[in-house]
């Protein structure tokens, strides 16, 4: 069966577990990207996970051919933007 190739937004308390559940706990996912505006937190996050593609900017995230789906885990005030 082929992995559903996912980009995860959002690293704060939810968005970190659900990176972590989407990495290691869901088999017919594959997390392959993250973003957060944090560097210093996506960085520790995507080192943790073994997440390669790491994004500050959504907008660049979203150009990945690669992907399959985006997953949103930010704040709700911040999702219009």
């Amino acid at each position: 069966m082929k992995k559903i190739k996912i980009g995860s937004v959002g690293l704060g308390r939810l968005g970190e577990r659900h990176a972590e559940n989407l990495a290691q706990k869901i088999s017919g996912a594959e997390l392959l990207a993250l973003c957060d505006m944090d560097e210093k937190k996506l960085n520790i996050v995507a080192d943790k996970l073994g997440v390669q593609h790491r994004f500050v900017n959504f907008n660049d995230m979203i150009e990945m051919k690669e992907l399959d789906a985006i997953v949103i885990v930010s704040p709700s005030g911040l999702h219009p933007q």
